[in-house]
């Protein structure tokens, strides 16, 4: 069984178990977490996810301080009301833990070791006084006047680990907003090759 397809059946059963009816509803939100879980969950990384009747909230904790405060907002929604801590272990496998909403809510608390040194548009990523690695976005020809279209290269630095590749990810995604000044934008990454211990000045 794909790794998809493990994480949907795993995050199903648990939607089902509560008796929530998000799926006969808004099915769509679960395959947004579960791609997201596919695409960025690595050992060591750890994701708040609530549910409801009507919708799923899915946030990375302790990768970034902006989707740290996004988790007192999902606390904060009538369309959630189960709440879930998912934790990938060491070999990649997802560990679902039920909680209550004031330990829900605790997980926006959760310490932040990364931060970025550079403008959006070009920046080093740090955890503590390590580096983890170089962004650099450039804006692209639109296609839609409306949509901005952005292009990232992540270049990973010789120490950078599976749970920093996933806050690279996520700086990343953040940034692109900045220079895109929207929410609605389209950003193509490509990860480099070559490492780098060297940031972006």
């Amino acid at each position: 069984m794909e790794a998809s397809d493990q994480i949907r059946e795993q995050l199903l059963s648990i939607i089902h178990s509560t008796g929530a009816t998000v799926m006969d509803h808004f099915p769509g939100d679960l395959d947004k977490d579960v791609e997201v879980l596919v695409t960025k969950g690595r050992p060591g990384t750890n994701f708040a996810w609530a549910f409801g009747n009507t919708s799923t909230e899915l946030w990375p904790v302790g990768i970034h301080p902006a989707l740290n405060n996004v988790i007192l907002n999902v606390a904060a929604s009538s369309r959630v009301d189960r709440y879930y801590r998912l934790t990938f272990g060491g070999e990649g496998k997802l560990a679902p833990s039920p909680l209550s909403r004031p330990n829900f809510l605790r997980l926006s608390q959760e310490p932040v070791a990364y931060r970025r040194k550079g403008l959006p548009e070009q920046f080093g990523l740090l955890c503590g006084a390590r580096a983890v690695g170089e962004v650099r976005i450039r804006s692209l020809a639109r296609k839609d006047p409306a949509t901005p279209r952005l292009f990232a290269v992540i270049t990973p630095a010789r120490s950078c680990t599976d749970c920093d590749r996933t806050a690279l990810e996520f700086w990343t995604d953040q940034a692109a907003n900045e220079v895109a000044h929207s929410l609605w934008r389209r950003l193509e990454v490509e990860w480099a090759s070559e490492s780098t211990d060297q940031l972006a000045a």
